[in-house]
């Protein structure tokens, strides 16, 4: 069977970056740190939260133990990993219920992921990054695995979409970090140049095709969604084996930017 999967803690809303810092609280944003690291590689123990996180060990300790505490994280095992527990389940059937962006995306990404035999996702832009708030897999054993929470940079695949169609001042931070974070990812190196002509193509176009850009021997097919007033929301993309998805590409594109047009019109875009 299909299988839809959902977020469980993001808005409806893009986000275009953090929260004035007068406004937060760095225990409360190092703790989601931790939430989302899990969420996306569960059971792994102190020494990788810390390192994924970028905080201490004493610092991820004493959150972890308060996070226990509350049900959100059990350690699973007696080798002191963890994982999200049973509060984190209640939220995240709460936030399902709630988030309509997900609700409305669901049945939208079925029919595009059953049309293309591929996996499907809605993505959006979150503290810069590309992140994963729903997808649909299809029935087949070789597929591309989509994770809920698992975030991208947005200068890489079919993620550029959502830089293409974001504010100057997004692009402008994401340039600027760009010749210091390249060389910490995976693939082929990106140029400053070469990257604005794309997200020029993009606009031009209205889609994007990638191949090889975020992983070798995958490509992907992605369009922008919109909501009222013309507002960037996300982008919808199918992601597959690069031989398989060259043999049907035409038909993809057309499927990937139709479904992402009738998300749009739910959404209340003209």
């Amino acid at each position: 069977m299909t299988r839809m999967k959902k977020l469980i803690d993001v808005v409806p809303d893009i986000d275009t970056g953090p929260a004035p810092a007068k406004y937060t609280v760095d225990a409360v944003n190092t703790a989601v740190d931790i939430l989302m690291v899990l969420a996306e590689q569960p059971n792994i123990g102190l020494s990788e939260i810390a390192r994924r996180t970028g905080h201490g060990k004493a610092r991820v300790f004493r959150l972890i133990r308060t996070l226990e505490a509350r049900g959100l994280l059990v350690q699973s095992g007696s080798d002191r990993s963890y994982r999200l527990g049973y509060t984190a389940l209640i939220l995240g059937g709460a936030a399902e219920r709630q988030i309509d962006l997900v609700q409305v995306a669901e049945p939208i990404l079925a029919t595009l992921s059953d049309s293309t035999g591929e996996t499907a996702q809605l993505r959006v832009l979150h503290n810069l990054q590309s992140m994963c708030i729903a997808s649909w897999e299809p029935p087949r054993d070789l597929k591309v695995n989509a994770l809920i929470g698992r975030r991208r940079p947005l200068y890489r695949g079919t993620n550029k979409i959502l830089l293409a169609y974001s504010s100057p001042d997004i692009q402008a931070t994401v340039f600027k970090d760009l010749s210091t974070t390249i060389q910490r990812g995976d693939g082929p190196a990106i140029q400053a140049a070469a990257l604005r002509r794309d997200l020029e193509q993009i606009r031009k176009d209205g889609y994007w095709v990638s191949h090889g850009d975020m992983n070798s021997g995958l490509s992907g097919v992605g369009a922008p969604v919109f909501g009222l007033g013309g507002r960037l929301v996300g982008a919808i993309n199918i992601s597959a084996p690069s031989e398989r998805l060259k043999k049907n590409l035409d038909n993809a594109i057309t499927a990937v930017r139709t479904a992402a047009r009738s998300l749009s019109a739910h959404l209340g875009a003209e």
